[in-house]
């Protein structure tokens, strides 16, 4: 789509909001029903499987309707020559926005965002769908809601006549963000919900240490090998409940992780009952709330210099085998990357 047609179906294009190697997301009206409308469109020159992925994500979203998780209004249907989606607009900033320009989130905000993901988790799991890119820039906050985003490299783990999925593969593309994801994703082996829970952790572990839980190359039998960094020796004040809650959703090996993310989510109750937290969104709205004043520029500097978090990056998938699977060429956005996660990329690549 091009400048000068700033018209998708009936909706008016206002703004793009990001873009990626997949597509654009861009801001638009509903004239019809006088709302904004978030609308993802993918370029005409895709593949039979993009298209295949594109329409698994509208289904999904479709199906999986729930307060966590972002919302569908439209899709252009899989025989158009350009690809979108139309989905909920969610006012706010996601969690690498709020990194960038707050630091580090307290304990207690952290566990009440775990929280309200796994509640979009459960219910996604029902369905059998594993999110496989759940990343701080996939998480948005707005007025105390927190909203699972970007469905777009889901994987039904079972078949699903209500996802149209009748075949599941027995290998897996290696695909979705290094440093959020498990080994088992890494390396294009079988994956199911503790994979998710996996990134959760990661995701945590982030906002509340602006690092990432483990040392070292996150590649192959590299990683099997990494040591975990107990979050306190980032920030000695976060509790050992928080830090052996976070060492368990991440543990390198699926078994040794939460169950599922119901099991999680008691987890992270009785973590916020020991801070005497009962009202989850309460808690989130008035942290939001506090966070309007604008942060300077000299702040924002000093805060960007002591934060490893990940800017998006673009997807491009190559036919290559690393441990029996397809691989996924990860290249970067412009952006902070841990010099750690640049050299992990080479080295898987090489």
């Amino acid at each position: 789509m091009t400048r000068a047609h700033m018209q998708i179906d009936r909706y008016r294009i206002e703004r793009l909001l990001g873009e990626g190697g997949m597509g654009r997301v861009y801001l638009a009206t509903d004239p019809k029903l006088n709302r904004d409308v978030a609308i993802k469109v993918l370029g005409s020159n895709v593949d039979a499987r993009t298209r295949e992925r594109f329409e698994l994500e509208a289904r999904a979203i479709a199906v999986l309707k729930h307060p966590n998780i972002v919302e569908l209004y439209d899709y252009s249907g899989p025989s158009a020559n350009d690809l979108f989606l139309v989905l909920e607009y969610v006012p706010g900033r996601n969690l690498y926005e709020y990194l960038l320009e707050r630091g580090l989130l307290p304990e207690v905000v952290a566990l009440c965002i775990g929280h309200e993901l796994t509640l979009a988790l459960c219910h996604a799991h029902r369905f059998k769908v594993v999110h496989r890119d759940i990343k701080p820039e996939n998480v948005l906050l707005s007025r105390g809601r927190v909203v699972l985003a970007d469905f777009g490299i889901i994987k039904v783990i079972e078949a699903s006549e209500v996802l149209g999925v009748d075949d599941i593969a027995s290998q897996t593309q290696t695909i979705g963000t290094p440093g959020f994801m498990a080994p088992e994703q890494l390396e294009g082996r079988k994956i199911d919900h503790r994979t998710d829970i996996f990134a959760v952790g990661a995701v945590l572990y982030n906002l509340a240490t602006g690092q990432l839980p483990y040392a070292g190359e996150a590649n192959g039998a590299s990683f099997r090998r990494s040591a975990f960094i107990d979050p306190c020796t980032h920030v000695p004040g976060l509790s050992n409940t928080f830090a052996s809650l976070l060492k368990r959703c991440v543990a390198l090996k699926s078994k040794d992780r939460f169950d599922d993310p119901h099991e999680l989510r008691v987890a992270l109750l009785d973590a916020l009952t020991e801070h005497g937290i009962t009202e989850v969104r309460k808690v989130l709205e008035e942290w939001e709330a506090d966070g309007t004043r604008p942060v300077t520029t000299s702040i924002a500097a000093r805060q960007v210099k002591t934060i490893a978090v990940l800017q998006p990056w673009t997807m491009g998938i190559i036919t290559g085998l690393f441990a029996g699977s397809v691989l996924t060429l990860i290249t970067m956005a412009s952006g902070l990357v841990p010099p750690a996660l640049t050299q992990l990329v080479a080295r898987v690549f090489r």
